[in-house]
């Protein structure tokens, strides 16, 4: 029985490093893949909870005033007049979110007519009176 040459010995260190580099090379890709899968599923849910933070992106400025929801009117209003209460008021039925005439706004100087700021538009316009350094939403 002869013992085994260097070149032999070698080649059969050699192969096991590379069959071990492999395996952990493997490791390492899957890793890395199950982290990347776990950081676009954070990224997901942190977006769909950020477009929540602004309740009045589904609204154009066309949009009826009396379906705009209650918490875009606080926010409209908070945003402008800086003041910090819970106006408009659960269950507000005011002249921010009427329209009696469809899109127009009705003033509501005669006491006589249904008045209302009619649109969005209207609403975020003229909430912004509350605020003198107003530069727009």
């Amino acid at each position: 029985m002869s013992l085994p040459t260097i070149e032999v010995y070698l080649s059969e260190k050699y192969d096991s490093y590379c069959l071990s580099c492999q395996r952990n090379r493997g490791k390492f890709c899957f890793g890395i893949f199950i982290l990347t899968i776990i950081g676009a599923i954070i990224g997901i849910v942190v977006s769909n909870s950020n477009s929540n933070t602004y309740p009045c992106l589904v609204y154009s400025p066309q949009t009826l005033a009396n379906s705009v929801s209650l918490a875009c009117l606080r926010y409209i209003w908070s945003l402008n007049c800086k003041i910090p209460s819970l106006y408009p008021p659960d269950g507000y039925q005011g002249w921010w979110n009427q329209s009696p005439q469809g899109q127009t706004m009705v003033s509501c100087a005669t006491l006589s007519t249904q008045c209302g700021a009619g649109s969005f538009g209207n609403t975020a316009i003229y909430m912004q009176y509350c605020n003198p350094n107003y530069t727009g939403l």
